[in-house]
């Protein structure tokens, strides 16, 4: 890991396998898709350019919040950088004596992403840093969401799989012709403390994903049938100056989804 350079002109990446691919900006916005299917909802707007799958980072000592990228929590006095490599991204942040580092990449074997953190305390002292993904689940066609994104959402349930650290979302079909993929959402290298699937309890009332309500207390676990939902999880590291620790951050859409968890 070195130090991000800035942020000069708009920049973006295509990664991609054939089947699964993933959009990435320099602002850490984009979105996911399989086999025309979108994963996360992503509109496009040019100008607010707020929607992604995005990590939040939390101090526990004194209640500091950013982001490991550009968006949602522009920081004041943050260091930017984004880069790319064969078959990968690489999103870059320094803030409050963190140095936090996404590297993305797409699964050439399985319609996977992988989104590893490492994270790096560039102070002399003890950190505990709280660690807090988001996405907002679609699982149908982009214009089917952007059509009708209150009835689109309808027909989404999830739940928690606590042997894998897993979230899965699974879009109920409306006949028996229908057959539509699930969203594996998991967390390896820590164990989730929390998790959330409803996004009014993530966001919170008149709120955005610059400031959400999760982010000043604990996430409340829902799963179900829940009316907006999304997927986030949870976990948190102390450690002192030296060797970075990372987490790995996995999504994948896949069909049947029985084959999502085994």
């Amino acid at each position: 890991m070195s130090a991000p350079l800035p942020l000069a002109i708009p920049e973006a990446r295509l990664l991609a396998n054939g089947c699964y691919f993933t959009f990435v900006t320099a602002a850490g916005t984009g979105q996911s898709r399989r086999h025309g299917h979108v994963v996360n909802r992503w509109p496009g707007d040019p100008v607010e350019d707020a929607h992604g799958q995005f990590i939040y980072l939390r101090d526990m000592a004194n209640g500091d919040l950013w982001s490991a990228s550009l968006q949602p929590v522009q920081s004041p006095g943050g260091r930017y950088g984004f880069s790319a490599t064969a078959g990968a991204c690489h999103l870059l942040h320094e803030y409050g004596n963190i140095l936090s580092q996404v590297d993305i990449a797409v699964s050439p074997a399985h319609d996977m992403e992988i989104r590893r953190l490492t994270l790096k305390n560039l102070s002399g002292r003890k950190r505990t840093i709280e660690v807090t993904s988001y996405l907002e689940s679609v699982l149908t066609w982009q214009g089917a969401d952007i059509g009708h994104p209150a009835f689109s959402k309808l027909f989404l349930q999830t739940r928690y799989v606590p042997e894998q650290a897993a979230l899965v979302t699974e879009r109920r079909p409306r006949g028996n012709d229908e057959k539509w993929p699930c969203l594996y959402h998991a967390l390896a290298g820590a164990r989730p403390v929390g998790w959330e699937t409803d996004r009014l309890r993530f966001l919170g009332r008149g709120r955005t994903t610059a400031l959400p309500a999760a982010l000043e207390g604990n996430l409340s676990g829902t799963v179900g049938n829940v009316l907006d939902p999304c997927c986030s999880l949870r976990a948190w590291w102390t450690w002192t100056r030296g060797r970075p620790c990372s987490w790995l951050f996995l999504r994948a859409s896949r069909r049947p989804s029985v084959r999502c968890v085994r």
